[in-house]
């Protein structure tokens, strides 16, 4: 479903600018009506498509699993009118790590290693829970421009359990 800027969603959600796209969907920033809250707003990109669905599905339940600060949040979970699922996460302001090293190069180790710390308690958070990441890239690490800069993780569309019944539905 292709969703409009003003459009309101799950009854409670206004979607706003489109923040990007990737292979499974699309991410728009929204805000949360009642709470004046901002929100990222993921939705799958192929209606119709029961394999696909499955996996966002799978990646919502995943995601759903693990609250840490260096771990991207969701909020909630529903469907469009349409029958398309989406996500709703926390807003993240910040800027991708690609991004950040593409405009300034190596970083000096004590901020890389400060990164790389956060980075790697958002993996031992995953884990913990028995998820895999899997698609662990600069690309998919953000660095929330707050006094902290925080590393969070993103994207957990190729997720899968480390075990159990979840752990045969990926390729």
């Amino acid at each position: 479903m292709v969703l409009s800027q003003g459009q309101r969603i799950l009854h409670r959600y206004v979607v706003g600018d489109l923040l990007g796209e990737g292979a499974m969907g699309q991410v728009f920033k929204g805000t949360h009506e009642q709470l004046d809250m901002p929100v990222a707003i993921k939705v799958l990109a192929i209606a119709n498509n029961t394999e696909l669905s499955g996996r966002f599905v799978r990646e919502a339940r995943l995601m759903a699993k693990v609250r840490h600060p260096n771990v991207v949040s969701i909020l909630d979970f529903g469907q469009l009118p349409d029958g398309s699922p989406c996500i709703v996460m926390e807003f993240l302001e910040g800027e991708p790590m690609d991004e950040i090293l593409g405009r300034r190069g190596a970083l000096p180790w004590r901020e890389a290693v400060a990164i790389l710390t956060g980075v790697l308690a958002g993996l031992d958070a995953l884990h913990q829970q028995k998820i895999l990441h899997r698609d662990l890239k600069p690309s998919n690490i953000v660095i929330v421009s707050d006094r902290t800069m925080t590393p969070k993780l993103i994207d957990f569309g190729i997720a899968r359990q480390s075990e159990g019944e979840d752990a045969r539905f990926t390729k």
